[in-house]
């Protein structure tokens, strides 16, 4: 794979070459410039987003520390446990993680675990202490220009299941996630739907 340098530099003579004043700005050299986007740096996987649950309002009645300890938990929680599912953490963002996984089965299944690990620890900590996930899981291409990064539409879809859509302790799947799962894998689903922006829908199903 190429460097990270040469990926944005790409995209810089991509948004270079647009013609704002035309219909249609593309040109033969944009598809040029996506396929060897696509090339050098695409992958299809599942893409496994975990969203901390509530931690806004426990930062302002906790503070900062407090907040950054909870985070480094599940840093800590998540790094034991994650290569016996394939995954590897991408990246965490403030209090949401990425992970990806070669299919959505073995996201659910650590999604699963995570749960239940930090289930399992609340029930000893105190109430200021308990820590509660939300995640989102979808499957698709998507770029890396690193392996601290990676963009695409499933990586924005599973991000919206996991901040916008998911209570706590909920597991969400997309149709294309679910659509890759095993025939005789025992995994209970339930189907539901969600009006997006600009009114698309999101099929996606709550795993229980």
């Amino acid at each position: 794979m190429k460097s990270e340098q040469y990926f944005w530099e790409l995209l810089k003579e991509y948004h270079a070459n647009m013609d704002f004043d035309c219909r249609n700005p593309k040109t033969e050299r944009h598809k040029q410039i996506e396929e060897e986007l696509w090339l050098e740096y695409g992958c299809k996987k599942a893409v496994l987003v975990v969203d901390m649950s509530g931690f806004t309002i426990l930062t302002q009645q906790q503070g900062i520390v407090h907040y950054l300890s909870m985070i480094e938990r599940v840093k800590e929680v998540t790094s034991d446990r994650v290569r016996m599912y394939g995954g590897i953490v991408v990246k965490f963002v403030g209090d949401n993680s990425i992970t990806i996984f070669p299919e959505p089965l073995y996201a659910i299944r650590f999604a699963e675990v995570l749960n239940n690990t930090l289930n399992i620890g609340n029930v000893v900590t105190p109430d200021e202490l308990d820590i509660y996930i939300s995640c989102g899981i979808d499957f698709g291409n998507i770029l890396m220009p690193t392996k601290n990064e990676c963009f695409g539409s499933a990586v924005n879809r599973a991000s919206k299941l996991a901040e916008d859509i998911a209570k706590p302790g909920q597991i969400l799947v997309t149709q294309k996630a679910i659509d890759r799962l095993p025939e005789l894998e025992n995994i209970i689903t339930i189907k539901q739907e969600n009006t997006l922006e600009e009114k698309v829908k999101m099929t996606f199903y709550a795993v229980s």
